[in-house]
């Protein structure tokens, strides 16, 4: 910001939230996420709130999950999806998990369909849910 004497949009708190969050930094996600609500101009997607949830334990994604559904404009990917899938299944939830899925499928051409759901068992299989998968 100060290097290049301008305000940060919308794309490069997204970029830099999500470069934090594939790096691990969940303080950093947090510091990103803390200054882009300061922002009037823009809100934050989707991808803003996967990189949120990438960074979180399951009671943070769970809490995150319900931010997501209470703001209108947002809605659920695949990523969103594979990210909250396994927690809220643990912890018996079941009927938000088939939401999301009906939502997804719904909302989603049918190539992205198919990678979502695989990418839906591979998170399932990875924590070791053989049964739900």
């Amino acid at each position: 910001r100060d290097q290049f004497s301008t305000e940060p949009d919308q794309i490069s708190f997204n970029t830099l939230i999500f470069a934090a969050a594939r790096a691990g930094n969940k303080t950093l996600v947090e510091k990103v996420w803390e200054e882009m609500q300061k922002q009037d101009d823009f809100e934050q997607t989707i991808r803003t709130y996967n990189s949120r949830l990438m960074v979180s334990g399951k009671e943070e994604r769970l809490a995150i999950l319900d931010e997501i559904c209470t703001t209108k404009s947002l809605t659920p990917d695949r990523y969103t999806i594979a990210l909250l899938i396994y927690p809220l299944i643990q912890i018996g939830r079941m009927g938000d998990v088939k939401t999301l899925v009906e939502d997804f499928i719904a909302s989603s051409p049918e190539r992205i369909k198919k990678d979502g759901f695989s990418a839906f068992l591979t998170t399932l299989i990875k924590e070791g849910d053989v049964a739900s998968a």
